[in-house]
């Protein structure tokens, strides 16, 4: 009888029924779950089921009751709930003292403001098809797509997008992970875009620079881009932009298409849901204030936070996801728009920071929606993620040593390096790291030795420049390789020993960095050696570099292609 998905579903799992829908509310949730129960239980009597059942009506399908409780905005005290007489000692049976808000469902009695139970759709799509009530509005599955969604824009135009030096190099690092290509802004070329860091209080000076940048971009209808508004530069955009702009306590790891425009095209309440992903926290603060109220709000956070109900304990989940939306009254809005004098005004309070696929995505949708050219991100086959981090690489091991001198040999591996073949008895072949970005030897189930020990890590680099040649063109890129390991390695380019770090310890991914890494034009080859005492067996290595679009211009293979 233990059927549906009440008891575990993620929004994700319950939009197969009512698609976006099902990640807008704690109510949507259950709009989809409702169309679920009612198929379920229909298809049971279809069949002739003896018996039939859903999980579970008390718990999934009425909502949790605020037993004596006024103000449903402030989080439960110990002094508010339903209190029964005194505890009197030697009397059989059980003697309640106290019963908190939200503990139960249902209510006999116990609280006299409240029903006996408050229905979900849940409930009543149970009902419906136990009476055999066949036009249920839970009998059909609503269309899954928002036919007035804008469609995705296929004009990629040549837009100049520029920031102000001092405020917007982070920003502007940070979205060119998405594609995004932008320059510093000069009084006297005309930009399109102006990329505005709004989380830190500027200098006279740069607040300064700030104003006459602004100005010049509104004049001639270009749009005033502010990312990440937090408390600390919120006063200087209010006088920047002559009206006042808050920033709320927030946390959100989900957002809802409040408003349809064509800067959202292509992105659904699906695409902006970051609750069950490493990179969850999506928003900080919540916009607000005259110059909010006086724009239009497009995109706002989840009014649920399914952080406190995807995958968490049975007992507490439905009363935590009913109190995340009845006791965070600070605002939701995450992207307003307003028009002003010229041009426009974009505020954006969604995280800057992309660590994901997923969010390059959404970003790049973002600006490419507004006719902004996006140069192609790749995450070179799987072998490097989008913070630089190696993922994925050739291995080979483990083999045994006997002191350090043969652990620390100076010695590249003899023959070729390549996925399938040998290496004194053991076969390179292809890993991947964990989701930290860490590759744990004893989890990758090599044969041999976990214990003095060593392994082989190796990829082929193709680089586009020569940057072992300094005179070959001015301002070549800087590439350098972060790494570190659980105990010592040795590290080689091309053949060549470029560092040796004999030691006893736990990793730390940043412990030793080969700057620069002088990569020859065409491919190449890194090659580390993790030496493994006791303990541990780890390494982690990251590539960065002075021009992320170079960075993302490199290709990682397992082997050297023939060209």
């Amino acid at each position: 009888g233990e059927t549906s998905m009440a008891y575990y579903g993620t929004p994700k799992q319950v939009a197969r029924f009512n698609g976006n829908r099902a990640y807008e509310s704690d109510l949507g949730r259950m709009e989809g779950l409702a169309c679920e129960c009612y198929g379920l239980l229909t298809r049971q009597q279809k069949y002739g089921a003896n018996y039939q059942s859903v999980f579970n009506i008390v718990w999934y399908g009425v909502q949790p009751l605020p037993f004596g409780k006024v103000d449903l905005t402030k989080a439960p005290s110990l002094a508010e709930g339903i209190f029964f007489g005194t505890y009197r000692e030697g009397v059989p049976g059980m003697q309640p003292e106290r019963l908190g808000p939200y503990v139960s469902t249902l209510n006999p009695g116990y609280d006299p403001t409240l029903p006996l139970y408050r229905p979900w759709p849940m409930f009543n799509a149970i009902h419906d098809a136990n009476c055999k009530v066949q036009n249920s509005p839970w009998a059909r599955t609503p269309a899954l797509e928002a036919s007035s969604q804008p469609s995705v824009s296929t004009n990629e135009g040549n837009a100049i997008i520029s920031y102000v030096s001092g405020n917007g190099n982070h920003l502007a690092e940070e979205l060119g992970r998405a594609g995004v290509k932008a320059s510093v802004f000069s009084n006297d070329s005309k930009t399109d875009f102006l990329l505005v860091d709004g989380s830190n209080e500027p200098t006279q000076d740069l607040a300064d620079a700030l104003k006459n940048a602004v100005n010049k971009t509104l004049s001639h209808g270009g749009t005033v881009w502010v990312w990440n508004v937090k408390p600390a530069g919120a006063a200087t955009l209010s006088r920047l932009l002559g009206g006042q702009i808050l920033a709320e306590p927030r946390v959100s790891s989900s957002f809802v298409i409040k408003q349809y425009d064509s800067l959202l095209a292509g992105l659904g309440n699906a695409e902006m849901y970051f609750s069950e992903d490493d990179d969850w926290r999506q928003m900080t603060y919540g916009l607000s204030g005259e110059f909010v109220k006086g724009g239009s709000i497009l995109l706002e956070a989840c009014s649920a936070d399914w952080r406190r109900w995807n995958y968490q304990g049975e007992p507490v989940k439905t009363a935590a996801l009913y109190r995340s939306e009845v006791e965070n009254t600070a605002s939701r809005a995450a992207i307003v728009v307003r028009p002003m004098k010229q041009g426009r005004v974009i505020l954006c309070n969604l995280d800057p920071e992309i660590t994901s696929a997923k969010k390059a995505a959404v970003i790049g949708g973002l600006f490419r929606n507004e006719g902004i050219q996006i140069s192609q991100i790749s995450v070179q086959h799987g072998f490097i993620d989008l913070q630089g981090r190696l993922v994925r690489t050739l291995v080979c091991g483990s083999f045994s040593f006997s002191n350090s001198v043969e652990a620390y040999d100076d010695k590249l591996p003899a023959g070729e390096i390549k996925e399938d073949v040998g290496l004194a008895g053991k076969k390179w072949r292809l890993a991947g790291a964990g989701k930290d970005g860490v590759f744990d030897f004893k989890s990758l189930k090599m044969d041999g030795s976990k214990e003095s020990a060593f392994a082989y890590v190796a990829v082929w680099i193709k680089s586009p420049k020569p940057l072992n040649d300094l005179l070959s063109e001015p301002n070549l890129p800087k590439l350098s390789f972060t790494y570190g390991s659980d105990d010592g390695c040795e590290l080689w380019l091309n053949g060549n020993l470029l560092a040796k770090h004999e030691r006893h310890g736990p990793l730390d991914p940043n412990m030793f960095s080969q700057n620069p890494l002088l990569l020859k034009l065409g491919w190449n080859q890194l090659v580390i050696k993790v030496v493994q005492e006791s303990g541990e067996w780890k390494f982690a290595g990251t590539f960065g570099c002075s021009d992320l679009d170079f960075l993302r211009k490199l290709e990682f293979a397992s082997e050297k292609p023939d060209a």
